[in-house]
């Protein structure tokens, strides 16, 4: 299945699925985001307290809203920290929303 196009000035949600050994689906003890936006070197961490938040849909099931500013790959990193250590990178590319 194709990914929808993402556009500058939209909100995306992008999720995080947090399993123990076994497979099932668990709370970590802390979670953390990090986001590098186009033509940027360093990262943005998000925790449970920044803005945006990190949201707690159900167990083990956790997401973040970000607003698609500029054009350009955007590259984030989800960490978990305690009972359930673990890391994982994706990207996504936003295109302009508006025509050339």
């Amino acid at each position: 299945m194709k990914a929808d196009k993402i556009y500058t000035s939209q909100t995306i949600r992008i999720y995080a699925r947090i399993r123990d050994i076994n497979g099932v689906l668990t709370n970590p003890q802390s979670i953390q985001f990090e986001l590098q936006k186009p033509n940027e070197t360093e990262y943005t961490t998000y925790t449970g307290v920044t803005i945006p938040t990190i949201k707690n849909e159900s167990t083990g099931i956790y997401y973040i809203d970000l607003d698609v500013e500029t054009q350009g790959r955007y590259k984030y990193t989800w960490f978990t920290y305690g009972n359930v250590t673990s890391s994982w990178k994706s990207f996504f590319e936003a295109e302009d929303a508006r025509y050339p």
